[in-house]
């Protein structure tokens, strides 16, 4: 069990949101941050009473902490009543924890927050047969206002390779004649960076250009 905000002590709504469950490599979650991220101290797994073991410290008696975040999908659950897609997003692990950060970085942002995109998927473990080993990550986040700027339509998407187990699996067959691509138009703004970057401007050249956040250029050709 989480330490609730204020605000969740406030509005009654400390354990209201579900949380989304990474429980398979693959699975990904996406979303606008409804609520500014809540810290809370890590507690050992008691088999016999889950979320309420002993708080866990470093050995410098430091308190482990870790965060979660609730982000609006377009998730819903039938067997949850009046389910508006909100999800909780736990960040528990120096991993994961990292990977967040360093797509924060990257967005040129100070930290997670409200009306921000926040993207996350568990790519693969470590060891695919030990369901304990190490999780990989795979992040990208959009700053508020840039989100705001793009539309809930252009948010980023993870790439998510597919699971180990999957990856010997055979290609589909070449199709004979492959259907005709459409034509990017000389307004789609992807293009138009990317055309600047192939000619060796670079990011911030780019966003002069176009009167653009970095962010958003950083965005627009990853994309």
């Amino acid at each position: 069990m989480s330490n609730p905000s204020g605000n969740d002590v406030l509005m009654g709504s400390g354990e209201s949101v579900p949380s989304f469950k990474f429980n398979n490599p693959g699975d990904s979650v996406q979303g606008r941050i409804t609520a500014p991220p809540t810290p809370y101290q890590v507690r050992e797994y008691d088999r016999n009473n889950p979320g309420a073991g002993p708080l866990k410290f470093y050995p410098s008696g430091d308190p482990i902490m870790a965060l979660y975040v609730d982000i609006a999908t377009d998730l819903r659950d039938p067997n949850l009543k009046d389910d508006d897609g909100v999800r909780r997003v736990y960040l528990e692990g120096r991993y994961v924890k990292a990977d967040v950060a360093a797509a924060v970085r990257q967005a040129g942002a100070q930290g997670l927050e409200v009306g921000g995109v926040l993207t996350l998927a568990f790519t693969h473990r470590e060891d695919p047969a030990d369901k304990g080993s190490r999780k990989f990550w795979q992040a990208q986040y959009v700053p508020a206002g840039n989100a705001a700027l793009m539309g809930a339509d252009t948010a980023p998407q993870v790439a998510v390779p597919a699971p180990a187990q999957q990856a010997a699996a055979p290609a589909p067959a070449k199709q004979q004649t492959p259907p005709p691509a459409t034509a990017p138009t000389a307004e789609n703004p992807a293009v138009k960076a990317k055309g600047m970057s192939a000619v060796g401007m670079t990011p911030d050249q780019i966003a002069g250009a176009m009167g653009l956040d970095v962010g958003v250029v950083h965005y627009l050709l990853a994309s």
